[in-house]
């Protein structure tokens, strides 16, 4: 699995909460990896680079780290701004993203 932080450089560019959100991601990744059966490949900058035993395995990952990052307590000039506010469902309000938002592909 590959993931990285959308928009983190100008995230890192414009906001004083992002030192402390990207410890709180690079945090919350690996600690559900090591629950998941996963190992860390290699990091680069704000990417990991990771790996499972099995393919379900890594979907089982990448599904907790979403739902996960909806429930961190990520920085208030993070929630304020506009990569990181949160977005409502429109049907029935409740939260679909806040904080960083971070791609996956397996």
């Amino acid at each position: 699995v590959f993931t990285d932080i959308r928009n983190s450089t100008h995230l890192w560019d414009v906001n004083r909460g992002m030192n402390t959100a990207w410890r709180l991601h690079n945090n919350l990744l690996r600690r559900l990896l090591r629950f998941c059966g996963g190992y860390e490949v290699k990091t680069e900058g704000d990417a990991f680079m990771v790996a499972f035993p099995t393919t379900l395995a890594a979907v089982w990952w990448c599904l907790s780290v979403q739902t996960e990052l909806l429930n961190e307590a990520w920085p208030l000039e993070l929630l304020e701004c506009d990569d990181g506010k949160p977005i409502f469902h429109p049907d029935d309000e409740h939260v679909i993203a806040r904080g960083i938002s971070v791609r996956m592909g397996i």
